[in-house]
């Protein structure tokens, strides 16, 4: 049972982009998705942050349509790394 939304560090609702974007327990590890995606960005012309918000989460999530198929694989692979190595999900 979920007895509530609420993040395990207690300031917002425990969402995708809490989790990925703003939860402080995984400053650390946020710190190297974000290391690991800009060289894929600045090869593609893009600055971390994109933008705004939702086209973070959506880019570390899908991907980008106009970036290369192996471009897309790397920000996938460094969330899936991130989601790992932040050991929320680990039994």
């Amino acid at each position: 049972d979920i007895i509530s939304d609420l993040c395990i560090c207690k300031l917002a609702a425990e969402d995708s982009y809490h989790f990925l974007l703003k939860c402080p327990f995984f400053n650390t590890q946020r710190a190297t998705l974000i290391n690991d995606i800009n060289p894929v960005l600045l090869r593609n012309n893009l600055n971390y942050p994109v933008n705004f918000p939702s086209n973070e989460l959506n880019l570390l999530l899908y991907g980008h349509s106009s970036f290369a198929v192996t471009d897309n694989k790397s920000i996938l692979l460094s969330t899936i790394k991130f989601i790992k190595d932040s050991g929320r999900f680990s039994t």
